[in-house]
Parts: C-alpha cells; sequence; structure tokens
C-alpha cells in the first residue's frame, strides 16, 4: 500500500470517457485524486470541445452518432470549452472518517436486495 495521497493524470485514452480531450500523446487531460484506504475522492478532466474531434472519438467507441446529436450539437452552437471536476462527497467523508465502509456515512445507503433502506 502506497498510503499517501496521489494525484493520477495522463490516463491512456481508453481508461477514460470518449469526451475527454486529449495531450498529443493520446493520453487525458485530465486528474484523479486517489486516498488511503478509500480510492478516488476527486475525478476531473478537460472535455472536447471541437466538434469533428468529438464525433470521431464517437464513432471510435462504437456509440451511435445519432445517440449524441444533442451532445454535438452542443459543440456545434453552444459553448466553447469546458471541463468539469466531482467531488465524491460521500468517499471523503468516509477517507476523513476513517470509516471501513462507504455504507456509514452515505445518507441513503443501498443494500443487495432492498429499493429502500
Amino acid at each position: 500500500a502506497i498510503g499517501k495521497i496521489v494525484f493520477l493524470v495522463r490516463f491512456p485514452k481508453n481508461f477514460k470517457s470518449f469526451y475527454f480531450a486529449l495531450f498529443d500523446d493520446d493520453t487525458v487531460l485530465g486528474c484523479d485524486v486517489e486516498v488511503p484506504g478509500t480510492g478516488e475522492i476527486i475525478g476531473s478532466g478537460v472535455r472536447l470541445s471541437d466538434y469533428d474531434a468529438l464525433k470521431k472519438s464517437i464513432i471510435e467507441n462504437g456509440l451511435k452518432v445519432e445517440d449524441y446529436r444533442e451532445y454535438l450539437d452542443l459543440r456545434k452552437y453552444g459553448p466553447g470549452r469546458t471541463s468539469g471536476m466531482g467531488l465524491g462527497v460521500d468517499r471523503c467523508l468516509s477517507w476523513l472518517l476513517g470509516t471501513h465502509s462507504i455504507r456509514e456515512v452515505v445518507t441513503f445507503p443501498r443494500v443487495p436486495g432492498r429499493l429502500f433502506p
């Protein structure tokens, strides 16, 4: 075990979703933060902003272009470059509190075979 906070960058493009922007060497332009005992608490990345590059990525990933028409239209007519970052609040709490399971901190834990707690 590493036992330290780790920042992971430059993932191979097949490790992430089709809509992530890439460096020149085809690695993902993004960063994930992993913490001991919990795993990923933050995931981030720059989204593809070029219409043609996004369409090409959709096709290369075996997806149907027509299923992503609205998403493509955002690149054609919508905002410019975007990126995103997600903080897993429950995972962060689990790490900070040193719990053994995320179920100890999540507001509405899911249990196999039960729809509601």
